[in-house]
């Protein structure tokens, strides 16, 4: 039996062509930034959990491409969030960062911290992977006082998919480093 957490699905934040996702309300959009708000790009992945005593590491597994090739990971799993078993919360950004880095997980790639006003500004965020000669799939808004998290993702990333990736002939993401959690 699996004993290990789901991570939750984030919904979408509305932004241009809307392609048969859960997206977030404008109600929701504007709760979710009101306030300060951590920014991290998102990954294309799969998303796998790991167990550490009250914690749960939550992170993408990125050995294989799904849509986006990465040629620079600094490892096959780069962690994205705590979740606190005791607390039943996320830990916000510099206490997660704390225990994925002391339990020796590369974290995300931060953009941002701090106050987001309008979705342009998110959109703008969108730029080059961290992790390759590409740009990102998108971003992933996370506002840790109010537990709600949003992702923003790429329009030409929702309409360039036309199959599953699990489909297509398997292609390995390039590592630079070696990693002691495979």
């Amino acid at each position: 039996m699996n004993d290990l957490l789901d991570y939750p699905k984030i919904a979408r934040i509305p932004y241009g062509q809307r392609v048969g996702k859960r997206y977030l309300t404008e109600a929701e959009v504007c709760t979710l930034l009101n306030g300060t708000v951590v920014v991290e790009e998102k990954l294309d992945g799969k998303t796998i959990p790991q167990q550490h005593d009250r914690y749960t590491i939550f992170g993408e597994h990125l050995k294989w491409v799904h849509s986006t090739y990465y040629d620079r990971l600094p490892a096959w799993f780069i962690a994205f969030d705590v979740w606190d078993n005791q607390t039943r919360t996320f830990l916000p950004c510099k206490e997660k960062t704390a225990i994925i880095t002391s339990l020796g997980y590369t974290p995300v790639h931060l953009i941002y911290t701090g106050r987001v006003n309008t979705v342009d500004e998110l959109v703008a965020m969108t730029g080059r992977s961290a992790y390759g000669n590409t740009l990102m799939e998108g971003v992933v808004v996370k506002n840790y006082n109010k537990q709600l998290f949003g992702k923003l993702v790429r329009i030409e990333f929702t309409t360039g998919i036309t199959e599953h990736w699990i489909k297509k002939p398997k292609r390995m993401n390039r590592i630079l480093t070696t990693s002691s959690h495979d």
